[in-house]
Protein backbone atom coordinates (compact mmCIF):
# COMPACT_ATOMS: atom_id res chain seq x y z
CA UNK A 1 0.00 0.00 0.00
CA UNK A 2 1.07 3.42 -0.85
CA UNK A 3 2.07 6.45 1.98
CA UNK A 4 0.18 9.67 1.93
CA UNK A 5 0.85 12.46 4.23
CA UNK A 6 -1.66 14.34 5.95
CA UNK A 7 -0.94 17.92 6.78
CA UNK A 8 -2.76 20.39 9.17
CA UNK A 9 -2.17 23.97 9.40
CA UNK A 10 -1.59 26.06 12.47
CA UNK A 11 -3.55 29.49 13.21
CA UNK A 12 -4.92 29.36 16.85
CA UNK A 13 -7.84 26.40 16.00
CA UNK A 14 -10.06 29.01 14.23
CA UNK A 15 -7.53 30.89 12.05
CA UNK A 16 -5.04 29.69 9.23
CA UNK A 17 -4.86 27.86 5.77
CA UNK A 18 -3.07 25.16 4.21
CA UNK A 19 -1.33 27.65 1.93
CA UNK A 20 0.77 28.49 5.20
CA UNK A 21 1.97 25.60 4.74
CA UNK A 22 3.22 25.45 0.97
CA UNK A 23 6.74 25.54 0.98
CA UNK A 24 7.48 23.39 3.80
CA UNK A 25 5.09 20.78 2.39
CA UNK A 26 6.80 21.00 -0.74
CA UNK A 27 10.21 20.13 -0.14
CA UNK A 28 8.85 17.13 2.07
CA UNK A 29 7.16 15.97 -0.87
CA UNK A 30 10.20 16.91 -3.13
CA UNK A 31 12.68 14.78 -0.41
CA UNK A 32 10.16 11.99 0.77
CA UNK A 33 8.63 11.11 -2.35
CA UNK A 34 5.73 11.13 -1.17
CA UNK A 35 1.98 12.45 -1.74
CA UNK A 36 1.32 14.67 0.66
CA UNK A 37 -2.59 15.87 1.19
CA UNK A 38 -3.21 19.53 2.36
CA UNK A 39 -6.34 19.40 4.85
CA UNK A 40 -8.29 23.12 5.11
CA UNK A 41 -10.81 22.10 7.81
CA UNK A 42 -13.87 23.53 9.59
CA UNK A 43 -12.62 26.09 12.45
CA UNK A 44 -15.75 26.91 14.14
CA UNK A 45 -15.66 24.57 17.19
CA UNK A 46 -13.59 21.49 17.69
CA UNK A 47 -16.23 18.50 17.66
CA UNK A 48 -17.05 20.07 14.45
CA UNK A 49 -13.30 20.04 13.09
CA UNK A 50 -12.48 17.03 14.48
CA UNK A 51 -15.54 14.82 13.16
CA UNK A 52 -14.56 16.34 9.48
CA UNK A 53 -10.33 15.12 10.18
CA UNK A 54 -11.57 11.46 11.59
CA UNK A 55 -13.80 11.02 8.44
CA UNK A 56 -11.28 12.18 6.06
CA UNK A 57 -8.46 10.10 8.11
CA UNK A 58 -10.59 6.77 7.16
CA UNK A 59 -10.93 7.64 3.80
CA UNK A 60 -7.49 8.00 2.93
CA UNK A 61 -6.85 5.15 5.53
CA UNK A 62 -8.82 2.76 2.52
CA UNK A 63 -5.96 3.63 -0.13
CA UNK A 64 -2.97 4.65 2.08
CA UNK A 65 -0.63 4.20 4.48
CA UNK A 66 -1.23 7.29 6.61
CA UNK A 67 1.40 9.62 8.11
CA UNK A 68 0.44 12.74 10.12
CA UNK A 69 1.73 16.57 10.62
CA UNK A 70 0.67 18.53 12.46
CA UNK A 71 1.63 22.05 13.58
CA UNK A 72 0.96 24.27 16.42
CA UNK A 73 -2.41 24.04 16.82
CA UNK A 74 -2.93 21.49 14.07
CA UNK A 75 -0.34 19.66 16.49
CA UNK A 76 -3.29 19.21 18.80
CA UNK A 77 -5.52 18.52 16.42
CA UNK A 78 -3.30 15.56 15.00
CA UNK A 79 -2.47 13.89 18.43
CA UNK A 80 -6.34 13.55 19.15
CA UNK A 81 -6.92 11.75 15.74
CA UNK A 82 -3.92 9.55 16.75
CA UNK A 83 -5.73 8.87 19.95
CA UNK A 84 -8.72 8.07 18.98
CA UNK A 85 -7.55 5.90 15.54
CA UNK A 86 -4.06 5.01 16.09
CA UNK A 87 -4.34 1.47 14.05
CA UNK A 88 -5.27 3.80 11.27
CA UNK A 89 -2.35 6.37 11.38
CA UNK A 90 1.46 5.35 10.89
CA UNK A 91 3.74 8.01 12.73
CA UNK A 92 2.63 11.79 13.35
CA UNK A 93 5.38 14.42 13.24
CA UNK A 94 3.93 17.65 15.82
CA UNK A 95 5.77 21.00 14.74
CA UNK A 96 5.59 23.13 17.50
CA UNK A 97 2.61 21.74 19.08
CA UNK A 98 0.00 22.84 21.68
CA UNK A 99 -0.64 19.97 23.48
CA UNK A 100 -2.16 21.85 26.02
CA UNK A 101 -4.42 24.79 25.24
CA UNK A 102 -6.33 24.82 28.94
CA UNK A 103 -2.34 25.59 30.44
CA UNK A 104 -1.44 27.88 27.29
CA UNK A 105 -4.15 29.73 28.36
CA UNK A 106 -3.34 30.10 31.82
CA UNK A 107 0.47 31.18 30.77
CA UNK A 108 -0.45 32.98 28.03
CA UNK A 109 -4.14 34.68 28.75
CA UNK A 110 -4.46 36.23 25.13
CA UNK A 111 -5.36 32.61 23.84
CA UNK A 112 -8.47 32.69 26.29
CA UNK A 113 -11.20 34.31 24.46
CA UNK A 114 -10.13 32.10 21.25
CA UNK A 115 -10.06 28.87 22.79
CA UNK A 116 -12.92 29.28 25.08
CA UNK A 117 -14.98 29.82 22.13
CA UNK A 118 -13.44 27.15 19.67
CA UNK A 119 -14.03 24.50 22.65
CA UNK A 120 -17.52 26.11 23.51
CA UNK A 121 -19.31 22.28 22.61
CA UNK A 122 -16.95 20.29 24.57
CA UNK A 123 -17.37 19.48 28.67
CA UNK A 124 -13.72 19.95 28.81
CA UNK A 125 -10.44 20.10 26.78
CA UNK A 126 -9.93 17.05 25.62
CA UNK A 127 -5.90 15.78 27.38
CA UNK A 128 -2.89 14.71 25.35
CA UNK A 129 -1.29 13.00 28.24
CA UNK A 130 -0.28 9.41 26.33
CA UNK A 131 2.51 8.84 24.26
CA UNK A 132 4.05 6.34 22.09
CA UNK A 133 7.21 7.22 21.28
CA UNK A 134 7.59 4.68 18.36
CA UNK A 135 4.81 6.78 16.67
CA UNK A 136 4.82 10.23 17.99
CA UNK A 137 7.88 12.57 17.27
CA UNK A 138 7.66 16.07 18.81
CA UNK A 139 9.69 18.96 17.69
CA UNK A 140 10.05 22.26 19.78
CA UNK A 141 11.60 25.82 18.67
CA UNK A 142 14.06 26.83 21.74
CA UNK A 143 12.80 30.39 22.16
CA UNK A 144 8.71 29.65 21.86
CA UNK A 145 6.36 32.06 23.12
CA UNK A 146 3.82 30.76 22.48
CA UNK A 147 4.15 26.84 23.53
CA UNK A 148 5.31 26.79 26.76
CA UNK A 149 7.29 23.41 28.06
CA UNK A 150 4.59 22.90 30.66
CA UNK A 151 1.99 21.91 28.17
CA UNK A 152 3.72 18.16 27.87
CA UNK A 153 4.24 15.66 30.37
CA UNK A 154 7.18 14.28 31.79
CA UNK A 155 7.47 11.58 29.37
CA UNK A 156 6.29 13.60 26.43
CA UNK A 157 9.65 15.73 27.23
CA UNK A 158 11.58 12.91 27.04
CA UNK A 159 11.66 12.40 23.45
CA UNK A 160 11.56 16.35 22.68
CA UNK A 161 13.93 17.72 19.88
CA UNK A 162 14.73 21.02 19.88
CA UNK A 163 15.68 23.74 17.06
CA UNK A 164 17.34 26.58 17.47
CA UNK A 165 14.17 28.93 15.81
CA UNK A 166 11.13 30.93 16.81
CA UNK A 167 7.79 29.29 16.66
CA UNK A 168 6.89 30.76 13.59
CA UNK A 169 10.63 29.95 12.60
CA UNK A 170 9.85 26.51 13.45
CA UNK A 171 6.20 25.81 11.90
CA UNK A 172 7.21 27.12 8.50
CA UNK A 173 10.97 26.31 8.58
CA UNK A 174 12.49 25.20 4.97
CA UNK A 175 15.77 23.96 6.88
CA UNK A 176 17.07 21.13 4.81
CA UNK A 177 18.63 19.88 8.22
CA UNK A 178 14.69 20.03 9.91
CA UNK A 179 13.53 19.02 6.76
CA UNK A 180 15.84 15.99 6.56
CA UNK A 181 15.29 15.13 9.73
CA UNK A 182 11.09 14.87 9.04
CA UNK A 183 11.58 12.80 5.79
CA UNK A 184 14.02 10.08 7.80
CA UNK A 185 11.05 9.86 9.83
CA UNK A 186 8.49 9.50 7.22
CA UNK A 187 10.93 7.32 4.74
CA UNK A 188 11.46 3.57 4.65
CA UNK A 189 10.78 0.96 7.19
CA UNK A 190 14.87 0.46 6.68
CA UNK A 191 17.77 2.06 7.52
CA UNK A 192 21.31 0.77 6.50
CA UNK A 193 24.14 1.26 8.99
CA UNK A 194 28.06 0.46 8.70
CA UNK A 195 29.46 -0.03 11.88
CA UNK A 196 33.71 -0.57 10.81
CA UNK A 197 32.82 -1.52 7.66
CA UNK A 198 29.93 -4.35 9.11
CA UNK A 199 26.69 -3.03 7.58
CA UNK A 200 23.23 -4.01 8.39
CA UNK A 201 19.57 -2.87 7.89
CA UNK A 202 17.63 -1.63 11.12
CA UNK A 203 14.26 -2.60 11.40
CA UNK A 204 11.15 -2.92 13.38
CA UNK A 205 9.61 -5.24 10.83
CA UNK A 206 9.70 -8.82 12.49
CA UNK A 207 10.62 -11.35 9.10
CA UNK A 208 8.00 -13.64 8.73
CA UNK A 209 10.51 -16.13 7.28
CA UNK A 210 13.97 -17.03 6.04
CA UNK A 211 13.64 -15.67 2.20
CA UNK A 212 12.28 -12.06 3.79
CA UNK A 213 15.76 -11.80 5.63
CA UNK A 214 17.51 -12.92 2.84
CA UNK A 215 16.02 -10.95 -0.02
CA UNK A 216 16.23 -7.61 1.79
CA UNK A 217 19.66 -8.08 2.92
CA UNK A 218 20.59 -8.83 -1.03
CA UNK A 219 18.34 -5.67 -2.11
CA UNK A 220 20.12 -3.68 0.47
CA UNK A 221 23.55 -5.29 -0.08
CA UNK A 222 24.24 -5.75 4.14
CA UNK A 223 26.00 -8.01 6.24
CA UNK A 224 23.17 -8.82 8.46
CA UNK A 225 19.57 -8.23 9.17
CA UNK A 226 18.12 -6.46 12.74
CA UNK A 227 14.92 -6.45 14.07
CA UNK A 228 14.48 -4.41 17.26
CA UNK A 229 11.31 -3.08 19.31
CA UNK A 230 10.62 -0.05 22.18
CA UNK A 231 10.17 -1.61 25.23
CA UNK A 232 7.40 0.67 26.88
CA UNK A 233 7.00 -0.14 30.31
CA UNK A 234 9.98 -2.12 30.94
CA UNK A 235 13.47 -1.45 32.75
CA UNK A 236 14.59 -1.84 29.13
CA UNK A 237 15.43 0.26 26.41
CA UNK A 238 14.35 -2.13 23.45
CA UNK A 239 15.08 -5.00 22.44
CA UNK A 240 16.48 -6.70 19.43
CA UNK A 241 17.58 -9.95 17.38
CA UNK A 242 20.43 -10.06 15.16
CA UNK A 243 20.43 -12.41 11.46
CA UNK A 244 23.13 -13.23 9.19
CA UNK A 245 22.56 -12.34 5.59
CA UNK A 246 21.77 -16.02 4.73
CA UNK A 247 18.80 -16.02 7.48
CA UNK A 248 20.51 -17.65 10.12
CA UNK A 249 20.54 -16.21 13.68
CA UNK A 250 23.37 -14.96 15.69
CA UNK A 251 23.17 -15.11 19.54
CA UNK A 252 25.48 -11.72 19.28
CA UNK A 253 26.99 -9.19 17.05
CA UNK A 254 28.57 -6.68 18.67
CA UNK A 255 28.87 -4.36 15.38
CA UNK A 256 25.08 -5.05 15.09
CA UNK A 257 24.32 -3.72 18.63
CA UNK A 258 26.51 -0.38 18.44
CA UNK A 259 24.15 -0.61 15.16
CA UNK A 260 20.52 -1.15 16.70
CA UNK A 261 21.89 1.46 19.59
CA UNK A 262 22.69 4.46 17.40
CA UNK A 263 19.35 4.09 15.65
CA UNK A 264 17.99 4.07 18.97
CA UNK A 265 19.39 6.91 20.40
CA UNK A 266 18.24 9.02 17.27
CA UNK A 267 14.85 7.71 17.27
CA UNK A 268 14.23 8.66 20.61
CA UNK A 269 16.64 11.37 21.51
CA UNK A 270 18.56 9.80 24.16
CA UNK A 271 22.02 8.41 24.46
CA UNK A 272 22.46 6.48 27.20
CA UNK A 273 20.20 3.11 26.57
CA UNK A 274 20.04 -0.32 28.32
CA UNK A 275 18.54 -3.32 25.99
CA UNK A 276 18.29 -7.24 25.54
CA UNK A 277 19.47 -9.14 23.06
CA UNK A 278 16.95 -12.55 22.28
CA UNK A 279 19.40 -14.57 23.51
CA UNK A 280 19.05 -13.13 26.70
CA UNK A 281 22.54 -11.08 27.17
CA UNK A 282 22.04 -7.58 28.32
CA UNK A 283 24.18 -4.25 27.28
CA UNK A 284 24.31 -0.93 27.80
CA UNK A 285 24.85 1.60 25.53
CA UNK A 286 26.61 5.56 25.60
CA UNK A 287 26.09 7.64 22.42
CA UNK A 288 28.35 10.82 21.31
CA UNK A 289 27.70 12.13 18.45
CA UNK A 290 28.69 9.28 15.98
CA UNK A 291 30.59 7.38 18.20
CA UNK A 292 28.69 4.29 20.09
CA UNK A 293 30.27 2.20 23.22
CA UNK A 294 28.57 -0.62 24.39
CA UNK A 295 29.00 -3.30 26.94
CA UNK A 296 30.03 -6.77 26.16
CA UNK A 297 29.21 -9.82 26.88
CA UNK A 298 31.17 -12.30 29.41
CA UNK A 299 33.57 -14.55 28.26
CA UNK A 300 33.11 -18.37 28.75
CA UNK A 301 34.00 -21.80 27.37
CA UNK A 302 37.85 -20.82 27.53
CA UNK A 303 40.32 -23.58 26.09
CA UNK A 304 43.45 -22.86 25.00
CA UNK A 305 44.65 -25.28 21.71
CA UNK A 306 48.48 -24.52 21.52
CA UNK A 307 51.41 -21.45 22.65
CA UNK A 308 49.27 -18.93 20.23
CA UNK A 309 45.89 -19.94 19.77
CA UNK A 310 42.72 -20.06 21.94
CA UNK A 311 39.06 -20.68 21.80
CA UNK A 312 36.31 -18.53 23.53
CA UNK A 313 32.52 -17.58 23.41
CA UNK A 314 31.46 -13.75 23.46
CA UNK A 315 27.92 -14.20 22.67
CA UNK A 316 29.61 -16.57 19.71
CA UNK A 317 32.75 -18.95 19.44
CA UNK A 318 35.52 -17.53 18.06
CA UNK A 319 38.65 -19.24 17.46
CA UNK A 320 41.94 -16.75 18.10
CA UNK A 321 45.64 -17.12 16.82
CA UNK A 322 48.41 -14.71 17.55
CA UNK A 323 50.82 -14.57 14.95
CA UNK A 324 54.25 -12.51 14.40
CA UNK A 325 53.89 -9.69 11.89
CA UNK A 326 55.89 -11.88 8.50
CA UNK A 327 53.08 -13.99 7.81
CA UNK A 328 50.01 -11.86 8.91
CA UNK A 329 48.89 -10.12 5.43
CA UNK A 330 49.67 -13.47 3.77
CA UNK A 331 48.07 -16.04 6.14
CA UNK A 332 45.72 -18.32 4.79
CA UNK A 333 42.72 -17.76 7.17
CA UNK A 334 40.13 -19.44 4.56
CA UNK A 335 41.99 -22.86 5.58
CA UNK A 336 42.42 -22.01 9.26
CA UNK A 337 38.44 -21.52 9.34
CA UNK A 338 37.96 -24.71 7.39
CA UNK A 339 40.23 -26.36 9.60
CA UNK A 340 39.06 -25.83 12.96
CA UNK A 341 35.98 -26.39 11.92
CA UNK A 342 35.72 -29.88 10.93
CA UNK A 343 35.24 -30.21 14.74
CA UNK A 344 34.06 -26.97 16.17
CA UNK A 345 31.99 -24.41 14.94
CA UNK A 346 33.39 -21.43 15.36
CA UNK A 347 34.94 -17.95 13.31
CA UNK A 348 38.20 -17.49 13.66
CA UNK A 349 41.10 -14.63 13.93
CA UNK A 350 44.37 -13.64 13.46
CA UNK A 351 45.70 -10.98 15.13
CA UNK A 352 49.30 -9.24 15.33
CA UNK A 353 50.53 -7.06 17.96
CA UNK A 354 52.14 -3.71 16.26
CA UNK A 355 52.94 -1.55 19.42
CA UNK A 356 51.76 -2.16 23.22
CA UNK A 357 47.76 -0.56 22.46
CA UNK A 358 47.14 -1.50 18.94
CA UNK A 359 46.66 -4.83 16.83
CA UNK A 360 45.96 -5.73 13.47
CA UNK A 361 42.84 -8.41 12.94
CA UNK A 362 41.38 -10.23 10.46
CA UNK A 363 38.51 -12.57 10.47
CA UNK A 364 36.84 -14.99 8.36
CA UNK A 365 32.98 -15.75 9.66
CA UNK A 366 30.49 -18.77 9.91
CA UNK A 367 27.58 -18.23 8.17
CA UNK A 368 28.41 -15.02 6.14
CA UNK A 369 31.17 -18.35 5.16
CA UNK A 370 34.08 -15.35 4.41
CA UNK A 371 36.73 -13.00 5.72
CA UNK A 372 34.64 -9.87 6.72
CA UNK A 373 35.59 -6.30 6.81
CA UNK A 374 35.38 -5.94 10.33
CA UNK A 375 33.86 -7.90 13.55
CA UNK A 376 33.38 -7.06 17.09
CA UNK A 377 33.24 -10.49 18.67
CA UNK A 378 36.53 -11.05 17.24
CA UNK A 379 37.89 -8.04 18.76
CA UNK A 380 36.62 -9.24 21.92
CA UNK A 381 38.09 -12.54 21.70
CA UNK A 382 41.24 -10.82 20.68
CA UNK A 383 41.17 -9.08 23.42
CA UNK A 384 40.98 -12.01 26.33
CA UNK A 385 44.49 -12.90 26.04
CA UNK A 386 45.34 -9.35 26.63
CA UNK A 387 47.08 -8.63 30.54
CA UNK A 388 47.74 -5.06 30.24
CA UNK A 389 44.61 -3.64 30.72
CA UNK A 390 45.54 -0.25 31.72
CA UNK A 391 45.22 1.37 28.55
CA UNK A 392 42.07 1.45 25.72
CA UNK A 393 43.36 -1.49 23.11
CA UNK A 394 43.05 -0.11 19.18
CA UNK A 395 42.54 -2.83 16.87
CA UNK A 396 42.24 -2.40 13.02
CA UNK A 397 40.41 -5.16 11.03
CA UNK A 398 40.40 -5.37 7.66
CA UNK A 399 38.50 -2.48 6.78
CA UNK A 400 40.71 0.06 8.60
CA UNK A 401 37.70 1.40 10.54
CA UNK A 402 39.39 1.40 14.39
CA UNK A 403 37.32 -1.01 16.95
CA UNK A 404 38.39 0.17 20.66
CA UNK A 405 38.18 -2.55 23.62
CA UNK A 406 38.62 -0.68 27.30
CA UNK A 407 38.20 -1.36 30.79
CA UNK A 408 36.07 0.39 33.10
CA UNK A 409 35.35 0.23 36.56
CA UNK A 410 35.96 -3.68 36.20
CA UNK A 411 33.51 -3.83 32.78
CA UNK A 412 34.75 -4.21 29.42
CA UNK A 413 33.48 -2.01 26.36
CA UNK A 414 33.72 -1.97 22.62
CA UNK A 415 33.32 1.33 20.93
CA UNK A 416 33.99 2.58 17.36
CA UNK A 417 31.82 4.91 15.02
CA UNK A 418 28.66 3.80 13.40
CA UNK A 419 27.18 5.71 10.21
CA UNK A 420 23.58 5.62 8.96
CA UNK A 421 24.77 4.75 4.54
Amino acid sequence: MKKCIISLHSGIFIYGDSSEDDKQNDLIEKQSKLKIIRLNFPKDNFKETFQYLEKKIKFYAKKYKVYLIGRSSGGYLAKQLFNDNPNLIEKVIYLAPCFDPKKRQEINPRFKAVQDYYFRCCNKIPNTNSFDPMKEFIFLAKDDKNIPLDCFTKEQKRYVRFFNKTHRGLVYSTDRILIGKICKILQGEFKKYSACGNTFIVTEIYPNDKDFIIENCKQYNVDGFIWYAIEKNSRFTFKWKYWNNNGTTANMCLNGSRSVAYHISNLLNQYQLFFKCSSGILQTASIHNDCVRVSVPKYKAFQQMDNCTYRVNVGVDHTVRYLNHENFDTYNLEGFYHQINKTYRSNVSVVVQCTRDTFKIRTFEKEVEAETGACGTACLAAYYSIKDRANPKHFQPTSNEEIVLSMLNGNIYISSKVKEL
